[in-house]
């Protein structure tokens, strides 16, 4: 009975041994698994099946819809992080390996410079330090890969038509030319993300008002809808800076003087303090191709004939020496704007009823067709003042004229208006007459009535 009794023991011992080592590795492979959606790494391709994921070792999951559904395990990613310190198989090292074989102009920076191998490698990025003045730290294939995943209306242009897979690669950008008639050279999702990282005040409108996020990314534009109220479809840093980058003589003034970063930004424009004395809050180089982009006959005069294209923009205007004979330094848009900001009142007739706009244009007047039944060929505020001035000045002239005929008194009729020495300057304070060319008379008398 005894042995019988000892066998039967052992047996239950082992059977519940067994049944307790599957239960944890249940529990173990389910724990391993347990990731969110944005916390997957692809372990598989696309349509692959339960059976053939779980071949490889890899955890499936195909309750969300639309998310990876065959991806690594928890301890994969410890495994893959922590790569000088846990053990790994042959064909991991193998893997990784062929992961972070990038040639140094292929590498995508995944550090900062100095950065340790451990920490590094913690980041989940490859380290390679066997050549020296290179990026040590850079992301693998598969990171480039997933970076590249964009559709042909997600791209921005990082090349020139043409480009070669070396050449595009070289400068850090994504390459595909499997789609035809496409963007083939194209910038990764993080420098979009690192492009597009600007608060509401520093953003460039790039769209219009509810402009959708496919038609926004379409134009090569950032969008975020995140904060209501604000742009959500602007311009990124890479062509802002590009927008910006003006010489000190080429700049337009945007602000006033000490004018401060903040402020300047929220109006849209440039903003570099770093050379004393000159203009620090500017136009970008798009508002002045914008203002200044006026036909021949549309210009106004803002210098003189043959006037150098320096001494045309420090006064604020456009120069546009490409056409010969017609006006090279002209007023910008803006200016045009102001000078033909005038109510329908206050307008002045610079034409005749229904004359065309070219017609009035080339007049050098301001057109306004906006509004029935009131002037819509008119003089500006420039002309305004021209005339007001001119009329001042004959006003003047009258004046003194008829000031000169009042003192053409003959010598012996002067009476006298004032003391001997008297001055110019004091005698016509008196309201009186001057002349010193006679000896012996009075200098300062009256005037005839």
């Amino acid at each position: 009975m005894a042995p019988k009794l000892v066998c039967g023991l052992v047996l239950a011992l082992t059977a519940g041994l067994i049944c307790a080592e599957t239960v944890t590795d249940k529990d173990t492979d389910k724990q391993q698994c347990a990731l969110g959606p944005k916390e997957r790494t692809d372990c598989g391709h696309g349509g692959i099946s339960e059976k053939e994921c779980l071949s490889k070792g890899c955890c499936f999951d195909s309750s969300i819809p639309e998310v990876i559904w065959c991806y690594y395990s928890k301890d994969h990613g410890r495994r893959m992080s922590a790569h000088k310190t846990v053990h790994r198989g042959e064909e991991n090292k193998h893997s990784d390996k062929q992961q972070c074989a990038l040639g140094p102009k292929e590498r995508t920076d995944c550090g900062h410079g100095g950065i340790s191998e451990k920490e590094c490698l913690s980041k989940g990025c490859c380290f390679d330090s066997s050549i020296p003045e290179v990026i040590w730290c850079y992301h693998s294939k598969s990171h480039d890969k997933q970076q590249c995943a964009l559709g042909p209306k997600e791209r921005t242009d990082c090349g020139h038509g043409g480009i070669s897979e070396n050449e595009c690669l070289s400068k850090g950008c994504c390459f595909d030319s499997s789609i035809p008639e496409v963007i083939w050279c194209y910038y990764s999702k993080d420098h979009d993300k690192r492009q597009c990282g600007l608060r509401p005040k520093e953003r460039t409108d790039c769209g219009h008002g509810g402009i959708s996020e496919k038609e926004c990314l379409s134009k090569g534009c950032c969008f975020d809808s995140s904060i209501p109220e604000v742009i959500w479809c602007y311009h990124s840093k890479a062509h802002d800076k590009q927008q910006c980058g003006l010489r000190p003589k080429e700049r337009t003034e945007c602000g006033y003087l000490g004018i401060p970063e903040k402020d300047c930004l929220s109006k849209g424009c440039c903003f570099d303090s770093s050379i004393p004395e000159v203009i620090w809050c500017y136009h970008s180089k798009a508002h002045d191709k914008q203002q200044c982009g006026l036909r021949p006959k549309e210009r106004t005069e803002c210098g003189h004939l043959g006037i150098p294209e320096k001494d045309c923009l420090s006064k604020g205007c456009c120069f546009d020496s490409s056409i010969p004979e017609v006006i090279w330094c002209y007023h910008s848009k803006a200016h045009h704007k102001q000078q033909c900001g005038l109510r329908p009142k206050d307008r002045t007739e610079c034409g005749y009823l229904r004359i065309s706009e070219k017609e009035c244009l080339s007049k050098g007047c301001c057109f306004d067709s906006s509004i029935p039944e009131v002037i819509w060929c008119y003089h500006s505020n420039a002309h305004g003042r021209r005339i007001s001035a001119h009329e001042t000045d004959h006003r003047g002239r009258e004046h003194e004229h008829s000031d000169l005929h009042k003192c053409l008194v003959k010598p012996k009729e002067r009476k006298d208006c004032g003391f001997p020495t008297i001055s110019l300057q004091e005698c016509h304070k008196k309201g009186c007459c001057f002349d010193s060319s006679i000896p012996e008379v009075p200098f300062c008398f009256f005037r005839q009535k």
